[in-house]
């Protein structure tokens, strides 16, 4: 066969109906960066044969696979990857629009968050394969300087099976640095009055410590499962004061935060823009760390944990603005 480039090797996502029943990709993924291997466990003969040789054999006991893509987060497609990670879609109509709707991300209260098809594609496989019971382990959020607003996926899933694949990509909206903006506030409430922060880097990390649900008798997982919903993160940003240092962290006080994502040179509908908006309902800081080159202005990177809000009821949220009509 032909060698291809990585270039012609794609992945789609595609919500499954039931539980490791394979469908097809409803949403193929631009990637910056992609990984998808099967794997194994197994089990091996470590006995004594009466040599020195540290085994005689081994024999799969295990199958599973391992997909890892980063891309641009987009306005639509970026959707399912977010009802992956959180598991409910509450989608609304915008205000005075007629076809642009947020759609709500919150986080479905299961060990059992919906589960997707994987969908791959390259020139050296008949029709393609698909990894059926895909669940996000985890998912990382990047806003940097000169780039534009990215993300990290990683599912687990069951081995390949046989799909005929049509490759199909949709034309999205991409956020780009200038749209990025971070404030801060006492609680939910008061974000829309928050603290600003100018920030030079945000980084958000939602893990979900999937765990496979291995059983006697099967040599493929009969179900995959999210545990503990976790969300870490940190910003940098010049150092001018220590109201970070001291005020919040030393201060132990917790902050609700907003990350909005607004594409303004892109109009949807009448008059509004393709948005992605991620709120931090309690916030507590762990680290804050200067950087103090001679040569260099002074810097801060701030990390902190998210916790889960009494008062909200909710750890977070996340709202993405689109024209897409069907809830995720």
């Amino acid at each position: 066969m032909a060698k291809f480039t990585g270039r012609q090797f794609v992945i789609g996502i595609g919500k499954e109906s039931v539980r490791g029943t394979a469908v097809s990709a409803a949403y193929w993924l631009p990637d910056a960066s992609l990984t998808i291997d099967d794997k194994i466990k197994a089990a091996k003969d470590e006995t004594n044969v009466y040599a020195i040789e540290d085994g005689v054999g081994q024999e799969v006991a295990a199958r599973y696979s391992e997909a890892s893509i980063e891309g641009r987060i987009t306005d639509q497609s970026f959707g399912a990857i977010l009802m992956a990670a959180f598991g409910t879609d509450t989608k609304t109509t915008v205000g005075g629009e007629a076809s642009v709707y947020d759609h709500k991300f919150t986080v479905l209260q299961s060990a059992q968050h919906p589960s997707y098809s994987i969908s791959a594609y390259s020139p050296n496989e008949a029709g393609g394969v698909v990894y059926p019971l895909g669940m996000l382990d985890s998912l990382d959020f990047t806003f940097d300087l000169e780039k534009y607003a990215m993300y990290k996926a990683v599912f687990k899933a069951n081995k390949n099976q046989s799909q005929s694949n049509t490759v199909s990509f949709t034309s999205e909206n991409a956020f780009r640095p200038q749209d990025i903006t971070l404030k801060y506030a006492a609680n939910l409430a008061g974000l829309g009055a928050g603290t600003a922060v100018q920030c030079k880097k945000i980084q958000v990390s939602i893990k979900k410590n999937t765990e496979d649900d291995q059983v006697l008798g099967s040599i493929d997982p009969v179900d995959r499962l999210n545990k503990q919903f976790g969300i870490t993160g940190s910003f940098e940003l010049f150092y001018t004061d220590r109201t970070m240092i001291d005020t919040i962290m030393l201060g132990d006080l917790a902050k609700a935060i907003q990350i909005t994502v607004t594409n303004a040179g892109v109009t949807l509908g009448t008059s509004s823009n393709p948005t992605l908006t991620i709120r931090l309902a309690k916030v507590k800081l762990s680290e804050v760390a200067r950087a103090q080159a001679n040569n260099g202005i002074v810097k801060q990177t701030v990390k902190f944990q998210a916790f889960y809000s009494l008062s909200d009821t909710e750890m977070a949220d996340i709202t993405l603005r689109n024209t897409v009509s069907a809830a995720y």
